[in-house]
């Protein structure tokens, strides 16, 4: 797992331990509009997940009526959860 973040600290990259390069971008920023806090779901499995139109909605489907419950999920270590910890109540 790593925790990436910018010079100004102001960006975060959490990258999953486990080796599927799936990893959440989080960017504090004050946007002028009221919105401060941007986060991206970067997922390691892009060429899979190019799938056709209609698996798409089948997987919308599956989210909506509850037979699909995690998209994904990202695994951290006790350090690495420590680290995140900080870095969000520095913000």
């Amino acid at each position: 797992m790593s925790v990436l973040t910018t010079s100004d600290n102001n960006q975060l990259i959490v990258t999953c331990s486990c080796g599927c390069q799936e990893s959440l971008h989080i960017e504090i920023r004050d946007y002028g509009d009221g919105d401060y806090c941007y986060l991206s779901y970067l997922n390691g499995n892009w060429y899979r997940e190019q799938r056709g139109f209609l698996d798409k909605i089948k997987k919308i489907w599956r989210i909506l009526t509850n037979r699909d419950f995690c998209y994904s999920e990202i695994c951290l270590s006790k350090d690495s959860w420590e680290e995140y910890k900080r870095w969000v109540n520095s913000h």
